[in-house]
Order: structure tokens, then C-alpha cells, then sequence
């Protein structure tokens, strides 16, 4: 064997091996994942090795996995989230996270749904927010109002598709309060 095929099978081998390092490495990182998301989402903040062995996780998992691992992640911060909103929107955060907690055990569970099959918890979610909404619009200052009542004048085409997106509630809310800028 020549030196310079013993070099690059050296050269070869090396990078092989460091490579499998790397990917055993990686693989341990990886089980840690579910744990550092957690850690990251208690301490607001997280670091760059950890973001990449998060992401890499979310990549390279089984979704099953990593739906079950969100899901644990999500019911942590539930508590602390929902708070956060204040209790004007506290009803509607939990709504959100218990749709998302719905779709997560969807995954989870390896189970496929369509989006009709979701309505009841988007309806919820929905219902949940209509009173934030409502007392909202009420608080906002004309300009805001008169941009939103411009917003929705050009969503009108499209309310027979809307409203049953937005449910009947929502909808009223939305008329009350353009009824209430139209008055003035």
C-alpha cells in the first residue's frame, strides 16, 4: 500500500468513525429532547445546544413520540399560560390548549381526523372567546373601531363562508359592535 492510500484510507475511516460518533451523540441528545423542552419552557429561555437537540428531535422522532412529548409539555404550562392572558381570556387560552391537546393525542395515537371532525373544540374555543371579544370591542378607542368596522366591511362578501366559522355568538358580537359605531 502506497502512503497516500494509506492516508486516505485513514482519512475514511476517521471521518466514519467521527461520524458515528456524532450520530450516537446526536441519538443521546435526542432522548433528551422531551425533558430540555420542558426545561426551556419553565425557564423562558433556552440554549443553542439544547434548541438543536429539541429540533432534531421534533425532526427525526417517531410523531407519536414526539406528539406524546408535546403534549406532557403542554399540560406543564397549561396552569401557568392560561394565567397569563388575565381572566378576561383565561377561558379562551384553555380552550386553545385543550384543542391542541386534542390534536396532539390525535398524533400521538397515530389517528387521523378531518377538520370536520374537530368542530366541537373549535366551536369551544370560540364560544370561549366571544365574551373576551365582546368586552374588548368594547373598550377599544373610535380609530381602532373604525378600522376593525373597515376590516369587516370588506370581509361582508365572505360572511355566508364566515359565519359558520365564527359561530353565532361571535357573529352577534361583531354586528353589536358595528351597530354601536354606526349610532355614533
Amino acid at each position: 500500500m502506497t502512503k497516500e492510500l494509506a492516508v486516505a484510507v485513514m482519512v475514511v475511516v476517521g471521518t466514519a468513525l467521527t461520524a458515528a460518533g456524532a450520530d450516537d451523540a446526536r441519538a443521546a441528545r435526542r432522548a433528551e429532547a422531551p425533558r430540555l423542552l420542558k426545561d426551556a419552557v419553565a425557564a423562558g429561555t433556552v440554549e443553542d445546544a439544547d434548541f438543536a437537540a429539541i429540533a432534531d428531535w421534533i425532526l427525526h422522532a417517531k410523531e407519536e413520540n414526539v406528539a406524546a412529548g408535546l403534549l406532557e409539555v403542554l399540560g406543564a404550562a397549561e396552569p401557568s399560560l392560561a394565567a397569563a392572558g388575565g381572566q378576561r381570556w383565561e377561558g379562551t387560552t384553555r380552550a386553545v390548549f385543550s384543542l391542541f391537546a386534542t390534536a396532539l393525542r390525535d398524533g400521538q395515537h397515530n389517528r387521523r381526523r378531518s377538520g370536520q371532525d374537530l368542530e366541537p373544540e373549535i366551536a369551544a374555543v370560540v364560544s370561549a372567546a366571544t365574551p373576551a371579544l365582546a368586552e374588548t370591542f368594547r373598550e377599544i378607542d373610535p380609530e381602532t373601531k373604525a378600522r376593525i368596522t373597515a376590516l369587516l366591511g370588506t370581509l361582508a362578501p365572505l360572511s355566508h363562508d364566515l359565519a359558520p366559522l365564527l359561530g353565532a355568538d361571535l357573529s352577534g358580537v361583531a354586528r353589536d359592535a358595528l351597530d354601536e359605531i354606526k349610532k355614533k
